[in-house]
């Protein structure tokens, strides 16, 4: 039995034909111009312009660690071995937060965009999970 890791990988799309990464980059480059001047614009006159420097909000957005993909949310140290039984404790929604805490063994189940429930730190994608 393969565990998480391999059945998941970012390789599954791997096609050894590809560009390789430093061809890749050279590519990339000969087509950058570099940046000679910046001006400051007004906002409405800024569509389709780059920007000089970035960005930084005084606040975090958003305000909490939410879930990227709809899947479990659990601790990862509950992950170590092929196949591990985690007992489903409540439901997560955009939202619409868990209100409990989540103990070693258990999970939640958490949709896009949820805040993730106390005591994860991870999601697994809902197609590697076997739910019964």
């Amino acid at each position: 039995m393969t565990g998480l890791a391999e059945t998941l990988s970012c390789l599954d799309g791997y096609d050894p034909n590809a560009l390789h990464v430093d061809k890749a980059r050279e590519a990339i480059r000969s087509c950058l111009v570099p940046i000679a001047e910046t001006e400051t614009v007004k906002v409405r006159e800024a569509l389709g312009r780059v920007l000089a420097e970035e960005i930084v909000p005084r606040i975090n957005v958003p305000a909490h660690d939410n879930s990227a993909m709809d899947g479990y949310a659990v601790c990862f140290s509950d992950l170590k071995g092929e196949e591990r039984v985690l007992s489903e404790v409540g439901t997560a929604l955009a939202g619409r937060p868990f209100g409990g805490k989540v103990g070693p063994g258990e999970c939640v189940r958490v949709m896009t965009g949820a805040v993730m429930p106390p005591g994860t730190d991870t999601v697994v994608i809902q197609e590697a999970v076997r739910a019964e």
